[in-house]
């Protein structure tokens, strides 16, 4: 109220309709972020998990179905579960919210035998459900092995693959892009390892705003001890992605041992091209000392800190510029001081949030493979290239197979 100006007298029908209004506009409030099918709208926001568990995963997916039966699911949003495990056939589930956080799971649909880590099994699961539940808002969690953009059975061990595996098969990056639909989800939540690299991130650019992903592996049991407390933040009208990544490091805080060994960022894809533009005078390939931060065990040295990898080859300005970019997309991030040393681990001394590969003699194949990438034929294939021979196409460059490609 300004000064000098008298207070007025609000009539008690007055201060009545106002009571009343106010009171409409909170309920409107507490109900904007789920509203009812009663109402005859989409639902204000479906989450669907893909739990691609037809693998030695398999024993942890009715757990996680279990947590999520004990997750609030606010009226009118929706929680679908897609799972497959080695012991049955694949079913969409709904998790319906009940009282007192008593839920209830409900089959939608039960599937024939099919291979879950296939991008036409994906984008077929994902037609039908904006098909059965149309919403104003998705999100996907995505639950299986991965190994980032790395291609198809890149490794026999210790296990790491691609995205998603269904006995021994497995669905690579762009596959994995072109199952889905441009813009259809706010946010991909990926439980899976080496899913915070840069290259993930531009591939699904026009995909989805918000990644949560892991730069080193996600030690067992993941986030599932903290969905009933973690997932409300994502029925919020603005999903709190930031508040989930909290939660979750705090949980893993509690854990012992190597199993408190944790890497977690939020990424914000509509800042990516701000990034790429503070690479513009960068020279590629970068040299891999040891001093580079790697997010791999047993000394593999695939996936490297962004920022490391990039900045020990720039000028002051140059680094300021990076790190500038790189703090607008990636939103927050988390990080034990190791990351399980009992099991050929390491310590991390630098965690940007974002991993990247760097090119290297004994991996020809994977050499090659990268220039397939839309990171690469965006942005790396800009840069001032050194010519080198070992990182030819070993298409056209013949060399020994890469130790870890089978």
């Amino acid at each position: 109220m300004k000064k000098g100006k008298k207070k007025q007298h609000v009539p008690a029908t007055c201060r009545h309709t106002l009571r009343v209004a106010l009171y409409s506009c909170c309920l409107c409030l507490l109900f904007a972020a789920c509203r009812s099918d009663e109402e005859g709208i989409s639902h204000a926001r479906t989450i669907l998990f893909y739990m691609a568990g037809d693998n030695n995963l398999a024993g942890e997916v009715d757990g996680k179905v279990d947590r999520l039966l004990a997750t609030p699911v606010p009226a009118g949003c929706r929680l679908l579960v897609f799972r497959d495990t080695r012991e049955a056939n694949p079913q969409l589930l709904e998790i319906v919210g009940g009282n007192k956080g008593q839920n209830t799971q409900s089959i939608i649909r039960d599937y024939e035998e099919c291979n879950t880590a296939d991008a036409a099994v994906l984008g077929k699961i994902l037609q039908e459900v904006a098909s059965l539940y149309p919403s104003e808002s998705y999100g996907l969690v995505f639950f299986s092995h991965a190994s980032g953009w790395m291609p198809e059975q890149t490794y026999s061990k210790p296990g790491l693959r691609s995205i998603g595996m269904d006995k021994g098969r497995e669905m690579e990056l762009p596959a994995f892009a072109g199952a889905l639909p441009d813009g259809m989800f706010d946010f991909i939540i990926f439980e899976t390892c080496h899913m915070a690299g840069i290259e993930v991130a531009w591939e699904l650019k026009e995909k989805t705003d918000y990644i949560v992903a892991s730069s080193a592996e996600i030690v067992s049991p993941g986030f599932s001890p903290v969905y009933p407390k973690a997932l409300p933040c994502l029925f919020e009208q603005e999903p709190k992605l930031k508040k989930f990544v909290e939660l979750v490091a705090e949980d893993y805080r509690t854990r012992q041992d190597d199993y408190s060994s944790l890497t977690l960022s939020l990424i914000n894809t509509r800042e990516l091209e701000g990034l790429a533009t503070a690479l513009q005078d960068c020279a590629w390939p970068l040299p891999v000392g040891n001093s580079v931060q790697p997010f791999d065990r047993y000394g593999k040295r695939l996936f490297f800190d962004f920022y490391d990898a990039f900045s020990q080859s720039m000028v002051a300005g140059q680094a300021i510029a990076l790190q500038a970019a790189i703090s607008k997309a990636v939103i927050c991030k988390a990080a034990s001081a190791q990351f399980m040393p009992a099991y050929g681990g390491f310590d991390i001394s630098s965690h940007s949030g974002l991993t990247s590969y760097l090119p290297q003699e004994q991996y020809p194949k994977l050499n090659g493979a990268y220039k397939k990438l839309r990171w690469y034929e965006d942005v790396i294939a800009t840069l001032k290239i050194t010519v080198s021979d070992w990182v030819e196409d070993p298409i056209m460059q013949p060399v020994a197979q890469d130790n870890f490609y089978k």
